[in-house]
C-alpha cells in the first residue's frame, strides 16, 4: 500500500480522509474562533470540554466543506456566503441552544450608544 494510491483506493480510505480534513478543519476553526480569542487562561480548559468543542466545529467545518464543494466555491463572494452560513450556524445554532439550558438567559446587546442591556428572564419553573 503505498502513499500515491491514497486518492484512488478504497470507499473507506475517501471516506477517512474526508473525516481527518474535517477533524483538522475544525480543530483550525476552534482555535482562531475560540482559543486564540479567550480572555482566560487555556490552562482551565479541561480534556472534556476541549474535546466536545472540537466535535462541535467539527460537525460545522463538515458542513462548510460540503457546502463549499457542492457550491462549488471559486470566488470571493462565494466563500463569503459559506463563511457567513458558517458563523450562523456556530452561533445561531449552536451558541443559542447551549444558552438556553442553563437556567436563566442573558442577553448582552449594543443599543447604539454603547450601553450593555441585560435580559434576564428565567426559565425556572415557578
Amino acid at each position: 500500500m503505498s502513499s500515491s494510491n491514497w486518492e484512488d483506493g478504497t470507499p473507506m480510505r475517501g471516506l477517512l480522509r474526508r473525516l481527518c480534513l474535517t477533524i483538522v478543519t475544525g480543530y483550525i476553526f476552534v482555535y482562531y474562533s475560540e482559543y486564540a480569542f479567550w480572555a482566560r487562561p487555556l490552562a482551565t480548559i479541561r480534556l472534556p470540554d476541549a474535546l466536545w468543542l472540537l466535535l462541535t466545529y467539527s460537525f460545522a467545518a463538515y458542513v462548510f466543506l460540503t457546502l463549499a464543494v457542492t457550491l462549488r466555491v471559486r470566488s470571493f463572494a462565494a466563500i463569503f456566503v459559506v463563511g457567513a452560513l458558517f458563523g450562523w450556524l456556530v452561533e445561531g445554532v449552536f451558541v443559542q441552544t447551549m444558552y438556553s439550558l442553563l437556567p436563566f438567559r442573558v442577553c448582552l446587546t449594543n443599543q447604539g450608544s454603547n450601553q450593555r442591556t441585560i435580559e434576564a428572564s428565567t426559565n425556572i419553573a415557578r
